[in-house]
């Protein structure tokens, strides 16, 4: 692999991010500009350059499925040595065994679920409020706030919880206790974990900062105080660091996440270099012009887009809750009649309680959704006897068994799955597992409902973006400026998940209980709907010449005969595939995907990235077939 090919298909923008030498860098990625790409580019140019060794690399990620998908490209980058990459929790427990194995100390126990151990050591009268008591532990620990502090810091940050602040301290410093005399920790231990021995030991910190030099921190604007402070014991004195982030896109800051960490990053190191990628590969102008305009007055909005003209973002008024659901319902079932697969379609609300009118209005009309009753049951009870007959204890040894497997069947299915959970969960554990499958599990296309924040970092041809009301967006409890503009940033990340067509709705009226509510539009609608009406009225048309010439000249300037070729090997692929998992074809791959595989140049993996849809897990078990494939069949073979 040679670094022209690396940098083949990067834009100017693109190209000096990965081009860039020195340190510090800070990239300003906004939605849909190609972030990941800049990112896994960057380390596979640095590496075959030999300017860095791959094992002396470190990236900081924030969910599984980003370390996942950046290992899987720069695999697909013709890289055979991986570098280190995952979440600061996952590096950090790295960090811990390695250390505990060297000093041969016993390794305390990982609690898996904070919630759980809540309810075992709380009194009952705390019950309604854990998942409250459990976010607020979170909170301080991400803050590096002690119980000591938090009602004071609770206070001024209008943390929100059903009791009172000093109430929440006490039980603060009782799970602090419960958890030495049962020698446990939590997620939020490791980080502390991890710091204490770096500060404790200089020789051991000299050792760590040696084989760590090169460090890369992906979504950078989600960063806490205490993973920031990790992070700056990872690197001690070193400039060579590359931080992604998009201050548009910082969502977090109710869960401890600070993003003046990004914004005034330059203040904190004067001597790092900020390159800006300002161009959208994902949303029409229509759509991108709309989310602009949500954003708070203070943000940053010099994101274009590269997409052609679409159709105009829409605002929908239903008379009642029960009256949107039931539009979006029927609107979403012509699209599929007319052949879209649900799989392309997401309707997003702010909090998960809105979703349930949605729920059932789809389930009235045959729609299917993410709710799938029939293969709950069947995957739930497939990994239950997985792990009684072979005592899995922990996500690792779940996917280790997975792995030895043959994979057809309900393996196969299960293999699938526990990839979507990892892909979709920051802190896996097979308890959250076992939730996750009972609220998300299907081997049938759907239609994907989701929260606002559940909707980060994923994309969809066609989103309804709902319940836009006072109240809901922004959430009543935002009262501070920083929680409004957050509210705002909510907003925008929602909008611009959709590729091709984006509609907004909310309800004159809603049942809260058993109390009819009159509801008020979102006051973030008022500053949308000008921005909708002007890209309405200077948008050309649709079927204007100038787009049909277009249009023609992009099928002119394809070879429909190799295309139809391939896809004729790509269909016979797909039933020897299907028939030794023993499954059916469309549950191995959908038709709609075929085609846009068929349709794809497909030089190596990476051009799979971009194909909408396909799962990253799914390429990079196939990908190197499906381009030897085309390859076999541009060669006439």
């Amino acid at each position: 692999m040679d670094s022209e090919r690396i940098l083949a298909g990067l834009n100017q923008e693109q190209l000096r991010a990965v081009t860039a030498t020195g340190g510090p860098i800070v990239c300003i990625a906004g939605a849909g500009s190609g972030k990941t790409r800049v990112l896994t580019r960057r380390i596979a140019r640095r590496i075959v350059q030999g300017e860095t060794d791959p094992q002396r690399v470190l990236v900081a990620t924030f969910t599984n499925k980003a370390a996942t998908e950046l290992k899987h490209r720069i695999g697909g980058l013709g890289l055979r040595d991986q570098v280190e990459a995952g979440t600061f929790h996952s590096l950090a427990l790295a960090q811990l065994k390695q250390r505990w194995a060297e000093k041969r100390t016993p390794e305390p126990t990982l609690i898996e679920s904070q919630f759980g151990f809540l309810k075992r050591l709380l009194p009952k009268q705390f019950s309604r409020h854990l998942g409250e008591i459990s976010s607020e532990f979170s909170w301080a620990a991400a803050q590096m706030i002690s119980p000591d502090h938090y009602p004071t810091m609770a206070k001024a940050a209008h943390r929100v919880v059903g009791i009172e602040y000093a109430q929440v301290a006490e039980l603060f410093v009782e799970y602090q206790k419960a958890k030495r005399r049962k020698r446990v920790i939590d997620f939020d231990d490791l980080l502390y974990m991890a710091i204490a021995d770096l500060n404790s030991d200089s020789h051991y910190r000299d050792a760590v900062q040696w084989r760590h030099r090169h460090f890369l921190v992906d979504e950078f604007q989600d960063i806490n105080p205490l993973q920031y402070e990790l992070l700056s014991q990872w690197r001690g004195s070193r400039e060579d660091l590359f931080i992604v982030g998009d201050p548009n896109q910082s969502i977090y800051g109710w869960n401890g996440a600070d993003p003046n960490l990004l914004r005034s990053f330059t203040d904190i190191e004067p001597n790092a270099t900020v390159i800006t990628l300002e161009t959208n590969y994902r949303s029409t102008p229509q759509i991108l012009a709309a989310a602009n305009s949500a954003l708070p007055p203070n943000s940053a909005t010099s994101l274009e887009t590269s997409a052609s003209s679409g159709a105009a973002v829409a605002i929908v008024a239903a008379s009642s809750g029960r009256l949107e659901a039931g539009i979006v319902a029927s609107e979403i079932a012509q699209l599929t009649n007319q052949g879209v697969s649900p799989n392309s379609i997401a309707v997003l609300a702010r909090t998960q309680a809105q979703l349930a009118e949605f729920v059932e209005a789809f389930e009235a009309r045959g729609i299917a959704n993410n709710v799938w009753r029939s293969q709950e049951v069947e995957a739930k009870m497939l990994l239950n006897k997985v792990q009684q007959a072979n005592k899995l204890y922990t996500i690792k040894d779940l996917e280790t068994y997975l792995q030895s497997q043959p994979q057809e069947g309900q393996i196969f299915t299960l293999t699938e799955l526990v990839e979507q959970y990892l892909e979709q969960t920051p802190k896996p554990s097979i308890n959250e597992l076992h939730v996750w499958l009972a609220k998300n599990a299907s081997d049938t296309a759907t239609v994907k409902l989701l929260t606002f924040h559940s909707s980060k970092g994923l994309e969809w041809d066609y989103v309804w973006v709902t319940g836009l009301e006072m109240g809901f967006s922004p959430i009543s409890h935002a009262t501070t400026s920083a929680q409004l503009e957050e509210e705002q940033r909510l907003i925008y990340v929602a909008m611009t998940r959709a590729k091709k067509q984006l509609k907004l709705t909310w309800a004159q009226t809603r049942v809260f209980g058993a109390k009819e509510v009159s509801r008020k539009p979102s006051i973030y609608l008022s500053k949308i709907k000008p921005i909708i009406d002007k890209s309405t009225r200077t948008s050309p048309p649709r079927n204007s010449v100038r787009n049909g010439l277009a249009d023609l000249k992009s099928e002119l300037d394809r070879n429909p005969r190799h295309t139809i070729e391939f896809k004729e090997q790509l269909l016979a692929w797909r039933k020897a595939k299907a028939r030794s998992a023993k499954i059916t074809e469309a549950a191995f791959m959908r038709d709609q995907l075929v085609d846009q595989v068929a349709e794809a140049e497909l030089n190596t993996v990476l051009d799979l990235e971009n194909i909408s849809g396909i799962k990253s897990s799914f390429v990079r078990r196939y990908g190197n077939e499906l381009v030897a494939l085309q390859t076999q069949s541009k060669s006439g073979n």
